[in-house]
């Protein structure tokens, strides 16, 4: 991965280059982001340029053997660890079980969540973890001489996952042999040990831009007037942006999903919610969560053209046309418990909640605080 490939980001990169050119490298390095951003390209940008064996100010060559090997992943001297699950009961499985994996999905998506790296290992309802046996593999991984270059590099994905057996790398973080370092990248910081934490030099990735978001989409051949609805509906995710488009292939329209849900929910028609809800649960957790936050950024518009009715809805017509009508039906109350209750709702599937049982759940909150106030009424 190289520099030029990543969006946004620029004093971040520019600090990271300068570190490295004037060799003052911290050896514990933590990039912190939310879900859909770059930090793991970054990483993975930032480790080719540490690697590189004839690197510019401006990036890594790209094409020395090291770069090459980098582009990869399979450079001998940089190791990743990440979340695993026991393949059967009694294992105890470490990153090197699941490398050809991770090499895949990484070089396939570089936005890829716990979830979605979990769903390509069949991990089913195993909890992911960074093992005891694994962090035993790291220390004899960098006790070992570098083979092909004078450093070596452990990159750690999800630190998060790493429970209180991390405490056993605190001594190799804190005076870790000459020239070893450790990248970590997580998007929960505030799960990470306070150990590890006060071991690390803390750098923050924005989220992506809407006009960035688009960008990335237009190269994946996505048309401009959808790449500017999914640039703002996904609100800085891309990896949320991408699985909207894997949505439209399958002739899923997600405006029309919601528009359906609202009015079964505005009548309070529970058969229809319930034949909903089982629609929607066989999307996958990943893909509901992609819907729910795209309804968010419909309750977001809702909100706004509630407030000003001269309000310019940044999306396209088809949807601009639902919001007015929406709107005019909601009262303020109701946007609220909307935007709080389908909140809740992704919370909970990211916890790995039954997703019937919860979108149940949230349709029939929404059915009860609509009729609440007044008597259901047609959203036509």
């Amino acid at each position: 991965m190289l520099f030029s490939e990543i969006s946004g980001n620029e004093k971040l990169l520019t600090k990271l280059k300068l570190e490295v050119q004037s060799g003052r490298i911290p050896h514990a390095r933590m990039i912190s982001g939310h879900e859909g951003d770059a930090k793991l390209r970054i990483a993975l940008a930032y480790v080719q340029y540490l690697m590189c064996e004839n690197r510019t100010e401006d990036d890594s060559c790209g094409v020395c053997k090291a770069c090459v090997k980098n582009v990869k992943l399979i450079h001998p001297d940089v190791h990743f660890s990440f979340p695993v699950v026991p393949k059967k009961s009694g294992d105890k499985p470490t990153s090197n079980d699941y490398l050809t994996e991770w090499r895949k999905a990484v070089l396939a998506d570089q936005h890829l969540n716990s979830v979605d790296w979990l769903n390509k290992i069949n991990a089913e309802n195993k909890q992911g973890n960074i093992t005891a046996e694994e962090c035993k593999s790291i220390l004899g991984k960098l006790g070992l001489k570098p083979f092909e270059s004078d450093k070596r590099i452990l990159l750690m994905w999800l630190p998060e996952y790493l429970g209180a057996v991390g405490n056993s790398l605190l001594k190799i973080m804190e005076e870790p042999p000459d020239k070893t370092y450790f990248v970590l990248v997580t998007g929960k910081m505030e799960n990470i040990l306070p150990t590890i934490l006060s071991r690390v030099q803390l750098n923050r990735v924005f989220a992506y831009s809407s006009s960035e978001i688009k960008a990335e989409l237009i190269k994946l051949d996505v048309d401009e007037n959808m790449a500017d609805n999914l640039s703002f509906m996904s609100v800085g995710n891309l990896n949320s942006a991408i699985k909207l488009i894997d949505h439209s292939h399958e002739a899923f329209d997600p405006t029309e999903h919601f528009k359906q849900w609202m009015r079964y929910c505005f009548k309070y028609q529970i058969p229809d919610i319930i034949k909903w809800t089982d629609v929607t649960a066989a999307l996958g957790r990943e893909n509901i969560k992609a819907f729910l936050s795209y309804s968010l950024s419909l309750v977001r518009e809702c909100l706004a053209t509630r407030m000003s009715p001269d309000y310019e809805i940044k999306l396209g017509e088809k949807e601009a046309e639902f919001i007015r009508n929406f709107s005019r039906a909601l009262q303020f109350t109701n946007i609220e418990t909307l935007y709080i209750e389908i909140n809740r709702t992704i919370g909970e599937i990211e916890r790995n909640a039954n997703p019937k049982i919860t979108l149940l759940n949230l349709s029939i909150e929404l059915g009860t605080a609509f009729t609440r106030p007044k008597k259901a009424q047609s959203l036509t």
